[in-house]
Order: C-alpha cells, then sequence, then structure tokens
C-alpha cells in the first residue's frame, strides 16, 4: 500500500444539543458534504500536510515515536492542532514517511470563506485518522481514536456526537454513555426540509464552556432532556405528524433554556424565523450550538418550506443545497502489493 484515501460527512444535530452533554440522547444526520483525507507514502525524510479549506501552502515536520511534532515549516496563524492531536494518538509504523492532504473546502461558504457549521474539524479529525490507521504499525479503533483526539482538540469538552455521525454516517441516535454503535432511523418519508445557513459563523465552544460552567445546581436539564428524550422517541417512531408536533415543543423548550443560560442559541436572526415558519406551517430550528451557523425547516409540505425559505433568504439566510447522506467513513486504498 503507497496510499489511502479516505472521505467522510459532515453533521447537522436535530435535537439533543446541549442535552446529549448530560446524557440525554441526540437525533443528528450526516451530510453529503465531505472531509477528505488522502496520504501518500513518500521517500522524504519528513513528514509533509496541505490543508485545503483551513490554510493554503504545504508545511514540513518530523514526528518521534510518541506521535509529537517537531515543525519545519511557520504555521499558519490559526495553527495546526488536529493534526497535531492526530498523530499523538494514532502514530505511524516507525520508518514511515507520509505526505497528507486534508481537504475540508465542503465545510467553508465558497465566496466568504466562512464555516457553514457541518461539523467540519470533527469531519477532518475522523477523515485523517481512518487514514493514519491505515499506516500505522498496529490495529486502530478509528472511532475511538478519533473520538479521543478531537475531545482533546476541544479541550476535553463535547459528547462525541460529531464524531459518531461523521463515522457512521446516516441518521443517528447518539448518547454519549452508551458502549455501543448508535441505533440508526431512516429519514421519515414524507418530512420536507431544508438547511439554511444564518450567514454568520458560531462559536461552539464558547457556549459549551459557558453551560459547563455552571454547577448542576443551578442549571436544570430536566425539561431540556425530557424533550430531547420526547424528540427521539418520535424520531424512532417515524411519523411525520408527531415528529413535527414533538419537535415544535423541543424547539421551544431549547429556546427557553437558552433564555434561561443566556445561551444565544436562536441568535444572528434563528428566533426571528421561528416566528416566521409558523405562519408557513413550518418547524423551524437552529442545529447545534446555535448562535448562527445553519437552522432547520421541517413541514410536511414541500411548498410551505419553499415559501418559508424564500421569506427567509429576505432575512440574509441562505439555503443549502445540502441533503442527508447515507453513507460514513469511506476508505480507498491505492497501490496494493
Amino acid at each position: 500500500m503507497n496510499s489511502v484515501t479516505v472521505t467522510v460527512p459532515g453533521k447537522a444535530v436535530l435535537s439533543g444539543e446541549y442535552a446529549v452533554l448530560r446524557k440525554a440522547p441526540a437525533i443528528a444526520v450526516a451530510i453529503n458534504c465531505r472531509a477528505l483525507a488522502r496520504i501518500v507514502r513518500t521517500e522524504q525524510e519528513f513528514h509533509s500536510v496541505s490543508t485545503p479549506g483551513h490554510a493554503a501552502g504545504q508545511r514540513r515536520f518530523t514526528a518521534n515515536d510518541a506521535g509529537e511534532i517537531d515543525w519545519l515549516d511557520e504555521l499558519p496563524n490559526q495553527g495546526l492542532r488536529l493534526i497535531e492531536e492526530a498523530w499523538r494518538v494514532c502514530v505511524p509504523a516507525a520508518g514511515e514517511r507520509l505526505a497528507v492532504t486534508l481537504d475540508t473546502r465542503d465545510f467553508f461558504a465558497p465566496e466568504s470563506g466562512q464555516k457553514l457549521g457541518l461539523g467540519g474539524s470533527a469531519a477532518a479529525m475522523t477523515a485523517l485518522i481512518g487514514a493514519l490507521a491505515c499506516f500505522a504499525s498496529q490495529p486502530a479503533d478509528v472511532f475511538e481514536l478519533a473520538r479521543k483526539a478531537h475531545k482533546a482538540l476541544q479541550g476535553g469538552l463535547g459528547s462525541g456526537v460529531d464524531i459518531a455521525t461523521s463515522f457512521y454516517g446516516g441518521v443517528i441516535e447518539f448518547r454519549t454513555n452508551s458502549k455501543s454503535a448508535p441505533l440508526q432511523h431512516p429519514w421519515p418519508a414524507g418530512l420536507a426540509y431544508r438547511f439554511l445557513w444564518s450567514g454568520t459563523s458560531a462559536d461552539t465552544r464558547s457556549r459549551i464552556v459557558k453551560i459547563g460552567s455552571e454547577s448542576d445546581s443551578r442549571t436544570d436539564w430536566s425539561s431540556l432532556s425530557s424533550a430531547a428524550e420526547a424528540a427521539a422517541s418520535a424520531w424512532a417512531g417515524n411519523d411525520v405528524k408527531d415528529i413535527l408536533h414533538v419537535f415544535e415543543h423541543y424547539t421551544n423548550t431549547l429556546r427557553q433554556f437558552s433564555i434561561d443560560h443566556d445561551l444565544g442559541i436562536f441568535d444572528a436572526g434563528h428566533d426571528e424565523l421561528r416566528k416566521i415558519a409558523a405562519t408557513f406551517g413550518v418547524v423551524y430550528k437552529p442545529c447545534g450550538a446555535g448562535g448562527g451557523d445553519i437552522g432547520i425547516a421541517l413541514a410536511a409540505d414541500e411548498n410551505a418550506v419553499n415559501g418559508f425559505c424564500k421569506t427567509a433568504e429576505t432575512f440574509g439566510f441562505a439555503s443549502l443545497d445540502i441533503s442527508p447522506d447515507p453513507a460514513g467513513i469511506s476508505t480507498d486504498v491505492g497501490d496494493m502489493h
């Protein structure tokens, strides 16, 4: 084997955001924008990495047996910690010299270059670990290593739902404390949808830090956790009318949770769209941490979604040409001998 290419999808959290941090279920869907990691064995005396979508150019480095990287070139302003954390948990076999390409261009708006909020860092980490595992000296559990490395990248924060969605693909029901693979659900027949981008890139980490800094005695998770349980149960039931009813309740509960803890989940225009959506018979909510990034419109009528989205665009939101991706991690090994 002289080369390997791994791709994984992005993600959108449909329900259970924040509550998943307290072991409630999250429903998340893989999205058909993909991170790509390609690794080629070389004869150079160093490793190299190119990161289209993150930073232009190529950076060279060496690494010791513990996976600690020594950079030979100046790093971009935002650094390359993702590469460092991945290398630390999945060290290539001794003597390997690798040229890495990690392409995340699908996760940025083409004109502005802003991140869309589709789980790009988690997808990139999963793809890179998947590729590095092919050059490791011993068998590697790609999912667990990706989750470990991404959590380190986030300073120990996060539930792992983004890694799980990228790895498994499709629509998953994820619980942080589960030792088994997440449940897989179909996209309900007759449930129309559209993803919308707010035009503002959100800071997920700051919101997780904020809610995590509150003691359990100050934070009442019961209503949000119960609403997340109901949303997961409704999705598993596959009844569109019930899903819309329960997701409307979940959205209202999430909004109140945001108000109670000053999280700003419905900022950047999401709350205005939530109100407008109701006049079209549409349920609208931000996906994930909120405060920008993306949201989703859900309805039993495609025409209702189309009408709502036209109105949303007058408020500065953009409809995204993305859809659920049933496939998770995909690996293509080349030059077998």
